[in-house]
């Protein structure tokens, strides 16, 4: 009988398997390494995210809803509401685009809705278009129709440096404007939509009277939910006739500083 002979694999054999459990190796390394990045990402990005869009501070409605129901000594009525400005105002129009942004539209996407994308025009003779057309003026925010180098924006029209922004498809009815892409307007693009239609059709061509009565309609429902009681009519009278002095005061201001456009 023939003794069993033991088999050696040949050394080319040994040589050409080794770079392969090594390859991988490096390999599962790789994909370790990348599902960790990834979820570090993932983790870190939901963070960033929920930390963006956290509820602001102080939370009105959370107060309102835990308030103690049964009122303990001397008792005070707060009432709040949003009214509209009698006379269109760039600030008023200004900060409720801004607040807007900040509560209803989540980070990241509110870093576009405040791209400042060039001077948001309109043509006041037709303000609500939804199709594109063939403006005969165009006028900025500010109720020009030229830009700081005194040049007509049907001008800057003609040479293709004004475009037509369509009607967003996420608000119901939104029309379309008109955007000098060549320089930046100082304020988010949209904002500068809305103060122009403002100007334009709410307190002008939408309105035979060009004034909105919210303040005084407001304070006349006010006055009369809050007349049960005489002297909590009284008081509500005398902290009114404050604001409404106040509210004179910076219509005067901004029409003493009124001028021609920028």
């Amino acid at each position: 009988m023939h003794k069993s002979e033991e088999r050696v694999a040949p050394a080319s054999f040994l040589h050409a398997t080794l770079p392969e459990d090594s390859a991988l190796r490096l390999l599962k390394k790789f994909f370790v390494i990348l599902v960790v990045l990834t979820l570090i990402v993932i983790i870190g990005g939901y963070g960033l995210y929920t930390y963006k869009n956290r509820r602001l501070t102080p939370d009105y409605y959370e107060t309102y809803k835990t308030q103690d129901t049964v009122p303990v000594g001397k008792v005070g009525i707060f009432v709040t509401a949003l009214i509209m400005p009698p006379q269109h105002d760039d600030i008023f129009w200004y900060n409720i685009t801004h607040k807007i942004f900040k509560t209803i539209i989540p980070w990241p996407f509110r870093i576009f809705a405040t791209q400042d994308n060039g001077i948001a025009l309109f043509d006041p003779n037709r303000f609500y278009e939804f199709e594109e057309f063939t403006p005969t003026v165009l006028e900025d925010p500010s109720g020009s129709d030229r830009f700081l180098d005194g040049e007509p924006y049907m001008d800057k029209y003609k040479r293709g440096e004004v475009a037509w922004v369509p009607p967003s498809r996420m608000i119901h009815k939104d029309c379309g404007y008109f955007v000098y892409t060549s320089h930046k307007g100082g304020i988010p693009t949209r904002t500068g939509k809305s103060m122009n239609k403002s100007r334009i059709w709410y307190y002008d061509k939408g309105i035979k009277q060009k004034k909105i009565p919210h303040w005084e309609g407001s304070f006349q429902v006010i006055d009369a939910a809050l007349a049960v009681e005489g002297h909590i009519r009284d008081q509500f009278a005398f902290q009114r006739a404050g604001l409404g002095a106040l509210a004179e005061q910076q219509q005067a201001e901004q029409g003493g500083g009124e001028g021609g456009g920028g």
